[in-house]
C-alpha cells in the first residue's frame, strides 16, 4: 500500500467485527520525509466513547429445522459453542441419527460462509419391522 491507500478491517473466520473501519495510509507530521503510517477513517474515535476495533467470535447457530427428531433441550445447550466446538444431540424416542438406531448424534459447529452453524446427521424415525400377521389376518 502507498500513502492515500484505504483498506478494510475485517477478521478471520469465525470472528465477527464489533463495528466496521477502514484504515487509511496516511503521513502524521508536516516534516518532509515523515514515514507514513496507518489510522482509522474515523477522528480518533477512542476520544468519543468509540472503542477500538475488534473481532468478537461468533457464537454457533442452530436452525432446529436442520435436526428433524431432535431433543430441542439438548440442541439448545449446543447453541452458545464456538467454531471446532462439538456436543451430542439426543434423538428422540423411536429416532436416530439418520434413521438408524442409536440415541444421539454427533454435532459439530462449522464455519459457512459468514457464520458459525451446527452440522449434524439428522435425527430421523426408525423403520418398523416388516408386520407378518399369521392367517387368516391381512393387512388392508
Amino acid at each position: 500500500p502507498v500513502l492515500g491507500d484505504k483498506v478494510d478491517v475485517g477478521c478471520e473466520p469465525g470472528f465477527a467485527r464489533n463495528r466496521s473501519d477502514v484504515m487509511t495510509c496516511m503521513t502524521f507530521s508536516t516534516e518532509l520525509e515523515a514515514p507514513p503510517g496507518w489510522t482509522l477513517d474515523t477522528m480518533n474515535p477512542e476520544m468519543f466513547g468509540v472503542p477500538p476495533p475488534s473481532c468478537v467470535e461468533q457464537k454457533c447457530w442452530v436452525d432446529p429445522e436442520e435436526f428433524g427428531y431432535a431433543d430441542m433441550a439438548t440442541l439448545q445447550r449446543c447453541e452458545n459453542l464456538g467454531a471446532g466446538d462439538a456436543c451430542a444431540v439426543r434423538c428422540l424416542p423411536g429416532s436416530g441419527p439418520d434413521g438408524q438406531s442409536g440415541t444421539y448424534t454427533s454435532a459439530s459447529c462449522d464455519l459457512r460462509a459468514d457464520s458459525v452453524h451446527l452440522t449434524a446427521t439428522p435425527c430421523s424415525p426408525q423403520h418398523c419391522p416388516e408386520l407378518r400377521l399369521p392367517p387368516p389376518m391381512a393387512l388392508s
